[in-house]
């Protein structure tokens, strides 16, 4: 036998850690979620063999972050689809703005003016006075 043959080779011993490959798959799946597809079954299915007693707490570690990111998933895409239902109807059944006040448009409001025009119509108001 030669040297070559005696010595293990560092694929055969990466991919011999299946906790290591399983948590590579879940990894990958940040840039191809089809990957959860083949990492989540892998997870289930190497748990369930013989192995052992610290691969088996990596697997129970794996399967529960996998259900805790889903959990998280489904809540997250329930309250957006709730928020952007929410803000649809709201833009289908929007109220009336206020009535605009002497001529201008409601968006357009300058309190300097506005009191402006309260003192001018006061003076006016005690000018007409004084004058009967």
């Amino acid at each position: 036998m030669s040297e070559r043959e005696q010595r293990p080779s560092w694929l055969a011993d990466t991919l011999g850690n299946r906790p290591f490959v399983v948590s590579v798959l879940y990894l990958s799946c940040f840039f191809l979620p089809l990957m959860l597809v083949v990492a989540v079954p892998l997870a289930f299915i190497f748990r369930r063999g013989p192995s052992e007693e610290w691969e088996t707490s990596h697997y129970r570690y794996l399967t529960r972050t996998f259900w805790l990111a889903f959990g998280c998933a489904t809540i997250v895409l329930v309250l957006g689809l709730t928020a952007i239902s929410m803000m649809e109807s709201k833009q289908r059944f929007r109220l009336p703005a206020r009535s605009p006040r002497h001529g201008r448009s409601a968006g357009n409001h300058c309190p300097v003016r506005s009191a402006q025009r309260v003192v001018d119509g006061l003076c006016r108001g005690a000018a007409t006075h004084a004058a009967t």
